[in-house]
């Protein structure tokens, strides 16, 4: 019995097709690599809004759902139901930004969902005082307790200019989320 070995012959165009999608898949396999170890996101291999990350945010709607990746294939892990709801931006991925709220809780949302309105909670134990003005021996505006919303529209150093729903005033940094340590706003 004679044995002969069989050769697949390949058309050439054929040939070309299948090494250009091998070329690709390692071209693409680190970075899609890392992006799985990082928890999703190849912020610096797709388009970006030129925006720093991370940075904060707030949700634009009553009716956000976060997802576990980037795409409208991923399952809605969340809900948020409070607009002006401060996020922090902690990755890009094409139309998608990867956000953490307060309680470190992340995950995806398009951006469609997100506004650029510097919006704050109040921190700490206890009601916090807004004072009149930046100074720490100015009068009291009024207090606010852990979780009351408001808009950020100054910051130094040490204080914010907040809006509440219907109070203006200055509180310390420190007692706020939404703002970086050292940010400031103008």
């Amino acid at each position: 019995m004679k044995m002969t070995s069989s050769v697949l012959k390949i058309p050439m165009a054929a040939r070309n097709y299948i090494y250009l999608v091998l070329g690709l898949i390692l071209c693409f396999a680190p970075q899609l690599h890392a992006a799985e170890a990082t928890g999703g996101g190849i912020s610096s291999a797709v388009k970006r809004t030129g925006l720093p990350v991370p940075r904060f945010a707030s949700l634009k709607s009553d009716d956000v759902n976060m997802r576990s990746g980037p795409g409208q294939r991923y399952p809605v892990e969340w809900e948020y139901k409070r607009k002006g709801l401060p996020v922090e931006i902690t990755a890009e991925f094409d139309t998608w930004r990867r956000i953490r709220d307060i309680q470190g809780t992340e995950g995806w949302v398009h951006q469609a969902n997100l506004s650029g309105k510097r919006m704050v909670l109040v921190v700490g134990k206890g009601m916090q005082p807004v004072f009149v003005n930046n100074q720490a021996n100015a009068g009291l505006r009024g207090q606010a307790e852990p979780g009351v919303q408001g808009k950020a529209t100054k910051c130094d150093e040490k204080w914010c200019k907040i809006e509440f729903d219907s109070v203006k005033g200055y509180m310390k940094r420190e007692s706020l989320w939404g703002i970086y340590p050292q940010e400031k706003l103008d």
